[in-house]
């Protein structure tokens, strides 16, 4: 019973939505209700928090203060879980900034489970924004062949793929994706970020209102969709998007890096660089991606991009 429980948590966490969050989380903790030994829970509940972050708006913070105790919960339970590990470097690497611990406990998660499609799949994540494609590529493609129909797995590996420079595999990684799962919106928003950053800017605003569209406006996606049309032109609807951002943040947490974009497209150097300052005092972890997500709706800024370098250790 805690072993399906724990499946369908992963089904839920696979629509990357919040409420499939909200269920993932009701289901991992139902698992660990009837199992309190079973570690695996303890691991994805781990990971479903920091999840949370990068698409639904929590603060980093919270995140961390719940995620970490359960990953280590998990490896008190089993040392040799490969996922806790995975999660481990995840919230060293992409949320405290520290890459080279983050690396270190990510290859371990490999090391323990060369079968674990996540485990490839983050570390491949973390080796592309590190500029180490050939790398990131052998990790992305064995992830790809362990397990070929999970979504966030495939379209997480097939951004890897385009950003290491092989465009038309990853599109059709992605563009597979989103025929066999048109429903969910983390296809659509990958598409068109490929889409956007290889030039094809009004293919790429289609796709991101497709986006915005099946995450009923996540940030995320209104922040991708606002910066395209910042590039195609259309100041009056990216300024729409924008408000709608803003609005948001007044009431709730939204990610300092989405307005650090969004006021490099509208040419608010200072305004960006404020944000940006946020974003690290936040330990947000969109820091860790920005020179990968940035070109494809904003213009390089040299002060931006040096302060935000120069954090990554």
């Amino acid at each position: 019973d805690a072993h399906n429980a724990y499946l369908v948590g992963l089904f839920e966490w696979n629509t990357m939505t919040p409420d499939g969050f909200v269920r993932c989380q009701e289901l991992f903790h139902q698992a660990i209700n009837l199992d309190p030994e079973f570690a695996p829970a303890y691991a994805r509940l781990a990971d479903s928090f920091t999840s949370v972050t990068w698409w639904a708006d929590q603060p980093p913070a919270e995140a961390l203060a719940q995620a970490l105790p359960l990953a280590k919960m998990a490896l008190t339970l089993d040392p040799h879980l490969a996922h806790a590990h995975s999660v481990l470097g995840h919230c060293t690497a992409f949320f405290e900034r520290d890459c080279a611990a983050g690396e270190q406990s990510l290859r371990r998660a490999v090391e323990l489970s060369p079968n674990d499609e996540l485990a490839h799949t983050y570390l491949a994540l973390l080796l592309v924004m590190l500029g180490r494609g050939t790398e990131a590529t052998e990790h992305a493609r064995i992830a790809l062949r362990l397990d070929p129909l999970s979504p966030a797995n495939n379209v997480w590996a097939g951004i890897v793929l385009y950003i290491s420079g092989h465009t038309d595999e990853a599109l059709s990684v992605i563009g597979s994706q989103v025929e066999r799962a048109p429903h969910l919106w983390m296809p659509q928003y990958w598409l068109s970020l490929a889409m956007a950053e290889g030039g094809r800017v009004q293919e790429a605003r289609v796709a991101a209102q497709k986006a915005v569209d099946l995450s009923a406006g996540s940030s995320l996606t209104l922040c991708h969709l606002a910066g395209i049309c910042y590039r195609l032109g259309d100041t009056e609807s990216g300024d729409a998007l924008f408000a709608r951002l803003q609005d948001r943040a007044q009431t709730g947490f939204v990610t300092p890096m989405f307005f650090t974009w969004l006021h490099l497209a509208r040419g608010e150097s200072e305004a960006a660089l404020r944000c940006a300052e946020e974003a690290l005092a936040a330990n947000d972890p969109w820091v860790i991606p920005h020179r990968v997500i940035a070109p494809a709706i904003v213009p390089a800024d040299p002060l931006v991009d040096e302060l935000l370098i120069n954090a990554v250790s």
